[in-house]
């Protein structure tokens, strides 16, 4: 069936005008401005192209508010592969509902290919975000991979490993929320035979060795994903990128180490930087062990942006940059407990001669009640 751009009236399919009001019918194209799709959204504009499909923002009629719709392509619906794995995304989408992952509200077949509705996030990609922006202020940076990290936390305990982290698949609202959307080619922990391990899938400049060699995968490979993020953000540079032939990237990933961070930023301490490399690692047993460990490492060492201890702030919005955090402390190494906040010096002085008055008093009671004795 097709829908009439004008009234919505579904046609019969191949139709060449609507039987309702006669306005010629887009056969076999993808949905105009204006054209109503599944009798419930209405689309608004374009707002994006990609590998696999063509997102939308559209008006669900029924709820009156506005949503992005991602439609296959048609090429690709045809092959069962991209159709699973279109599914798929659907699905773990809708078992991933969390402040930091973009939302599914519906998943349908239309026409001859497919599409997904889902949150309209009203704001940016932190590609073109960090365009603009980049080389970033630490606490800025930090700010956008912490909330990154939680969402990659809530997938990977739920099973999935996203397998495509990059600024282009990281969105930002207005508010400063950070979420991950793009689950397209995600894969699961458990070893699912149809999430297409065999593959190698993604952008070469953000993907770990071990996905390039096709290895078996787990939550470090996005961890290293979301480091070239960081290192991306804090210089303003592809550590790796020199030209857009993917064998040519995929070459300097796996054979040659990247300049330090520190190269391009004389501003960051040592600690700070270590937080960049190991998370870059090359040999994923050296590598943070996961995003909750990337998280802890940021929030522990870097504390708010707004000078709060233990909190991750949202971003600095445009002409408004964050005063610098603290220097940062010794990196703890993994399974290390962390360190228990210190006080004052002050503070100190003042318990110490109230724990010797103290002593002093039990003491002479002591020596009292003995003679008492």
């Amino acid at each position: 069936m097709d829908s009439c751009p004008r009234c919505g009236y579904e046609n019969r399919h191949r139709d060449k005008f609507c039987a309702r009001c006669g306005e010629r019918l887009e056969v076999g194209v993808r949905p105009i401005v204006g054209a109503i799709l599944d009798r419930r959204y209405r689309i608004v504009e374009l707002i994006g192209e990609g590998g696999m499909g063509v997102v939308y923002r559209a008006r669900h009629l029924r709820l009156d508010v506005d949503m992005a719709v991602k439609i296959l392509h048609r090429k690709l619906a045809r092959d069962a592969s991209f159709q699973e794995r279109f599914a798929r995304e659907a699905k773990i989408l809708a078992g991933l509902s969390h402040h930091n992952i973009v939302s599914i509200h519906d998943y349908s077949p239309f026409r001859d290919t497919f599409y997904i509705a889902m949150d309209l996030v009203d704001g940016e990609s932190l590609e073109e975000y960090a365009h603009r922006h980049a080389p970033l202020s630490v606490p800025d940076a930090c700010s956008i991979t912490a909330e990154a990290a939680r969402g990659l936390a809530w997938a990977h305990a739920g099973g999935v490993i996203h397998r495509d982290i990059k600024p282009g698949n990281i969105m930002m609202d207005r508010s400063g929320r950070v979420m991950i959307t793009d689950f397209g080619i995600a894969t699961t922990l458990s070893g699912d035979p149809e999430a297409l391990d065999d593959e190698i899938l993604g952008t070469p400049e953000y993907m770990s060795p071990e996905q390039l060699r096709g290895l078996d995968l787990d939550e470090r490979s996005d961890v290293y994903s979301l480091g070239v993020v960081l290192y991306q953000l804090l210089t303003g540079v592809s550590p790796f990128r020199a030209t857009d032939d993917r064998a040519a990237v995929a070459a300097r990933i796996l054979g040659k180490t990247p300049r330090p961070v520190t190269a391009y930023r004389e501003d960051l301490t040592a600690a700070q930087a270590d937080i960049v490399h190991r998370a870059m690692a090359q040999d994923r047993s050296r590598r943070l062990r996961s995003a909750v460990h990337l998280l802890e490492l940021i929030d522990r060492e870097a504390g708010g942006a707004d000078g709060t201890e233990g909190s991750i702030a949202s971003p600095a919005r445009e002409g408004r940059r964050t005063p610098a955090p603290e220097p940062f402390s010794r990196i703890p190494e993994p399974g290390e407990s962390p360190p228990v906040p210190g006080m004052s010096r002050r503070r100190i002085i003042v318990a110490v001669l109230i724990a010797s008055l103290i002593a002093v008093g039990l003491v002479t009671l002591g020596v009292f009640l003995a003679e008492s004795w």
